[in-house]
């Protein structure tokens, strides 16, 4: 005849008993911490990404600048060229 605890081991025994529950709770972990490592990854990749374009636009920003003082100012060396050597010529 068995006893209660007899049967009780026995039930524990075939739904999984604390092993299985620590199997479960093990697994739970695992998925969260792979979670996190993937969140983590894809703020890494996006911060990278985010600075990647950043840059590219200051480097952008920073030819366009470049481009437009070249493009006011060669118009303006031109009359200067242009007036240095009108003084020479006359001076």
């Amino acid at each position: 005849m068995w006893s209660r605890d007899g049967f009780r081991w026995m039930h524990q025994q075939m739904l999984g008993g604390p092993t299985r529950a620590y199997l479960i709770q093990a697994y739970l972990i695992q998925a969260y911490l792979i979670q996190v490592y993937l969140i983590q990854a894809y703020l890494i990749q996006a911060y990278l990404i985010q600075a990647y374009l950043t840059r590219a636009y200051l480097t952008r920003a920073y030819l366009t600048r470049a481009y437009l003082t070249r493009a006011y100012l060669t118009p303006a060396c031109r009359r200067l060229k242009r007036l240095i050597q009108v003084c020479l010529f006359w001076g």
